[in-house]
């Protein structure tokens, strides 16, 4: 007789959070938290904006864990959103089903969101599902990045079996204006090797800004991309520019996200805009 797996209490978690614009900046207008999933709210940089910080308190995601996170911004307001730490994803039972991590963003009329957690790292035989979507309205903005390292090289490991799946979908006014789908699955680490994939790459990144002034950055940030030690580019059309980076490890790349976020931040805000706090801890 087959043993089926043990049994083992595993992390579920919903978090919620609205905010609005009155008064001159952005406030606080709900928030809900269950199970694992937390948010914390800190000093803001931007006066007139409100940050937020997405915890798993859970420690990292394995088989058969899910998350979800909720979040709407009011007409005009300015909305960051960062991690407490990098997304752990360990190793996962044969057999058993991935850990899912669920974002949903709706930013309202002329409203500003940045979406910029740290690193999600994948250990050997992880198993990860993950899907972001965002609506915007007429006039939102959106600064998004999301990126994943393959073990840590630093420590010698290798991964050479998991899975990652990522869907991204964004909409303005309900119509899809960018859709973007990766799965790994099985053999990754020999996947990866492949050119036409990640060429060898331990690392990667995407980073998405929809705004009406897309087209008229792409020269800057191409320019801000060949400086890098890594390989990354971009392309732009109409209100979306997608930048695409591969690095040998993690450290590497979240030398070069950082470099890029933080320029691209202060250009979006006309002056030096620092990166979350969180990022330097």
């Amino acid at each position: 007789m087959k043993d089926e797996p043990a049994f083992l209490p595993r992390a579920q978690g919903r978090a919620e959070l609205e905010v609005k614009w009155q008064d001159g900046r952005t406030r606080l207008a709900h928030a809900l938290e269950e199970g694992a999933a937390k948010l914390r709210f800190p000093r803001a940089d931007d006066p007139a904006g409100f940050e937020a910080v997405w915890i798993n308190s859970a420690g990292g995601l394995t088989d058969g864990d899910r998350l979800t996170l909720r979040v709407k911004a009011g007409e005009k307001a300015r909305l960051l959103l960062t991690s407490q730490a990098a997304e752990k994803v360990y190793r996962a039972r044969h057999g058993m089903a991935a850990a899912r991590l669920d974002v949903r963003l709706d930013a309202a009329l002329g409203s500003h969101v940045e979406w910029l957690p740290q690193e999600t790292i994948l250990f050997e035989s992880g198993m990860l599902e993950r899907s972001f979507e965002v609506d915007l309205a007429p006039g939102a903005t959106l600064l998004a990045a999301e990126s994943v390292v393959l073990g840590r090289t630093a420590r010698g490991e290798v991964v050479e079996r998991g899975q990652f799946a990522d869907s991204w979908m964004i909409r303005r006014e309900g119509q899809p204006i960018w859709a973007d789908r990766l799965r790994l699955t099985g053999a990754i680490g020999a996947l990866g090797r492949r050119p036409a994939l990640l060429d060898g790459a331990r690392a990667f990144a995407s980073i998405l800004y929809v705004g009406a002034d897309a087209e008229s950055r792409q020269e800057a940030v191409r320019e801000w991309c060949e400086a890098l030690p890594i390989r990354a580019g971009c392309s732009a059309r109409g209100e979306l520019l997608a930048l695409r980076c591969l690095a040998a490890d993690g450290d590497q790349l979240r030398m070069a996200m950082s470099l890029l976020l933080s320029r691209f931040r202060s250009a979006l805000a006309g002056a030096t805009v620092p990166l979350p706090r969180l990022w330097s801890c």
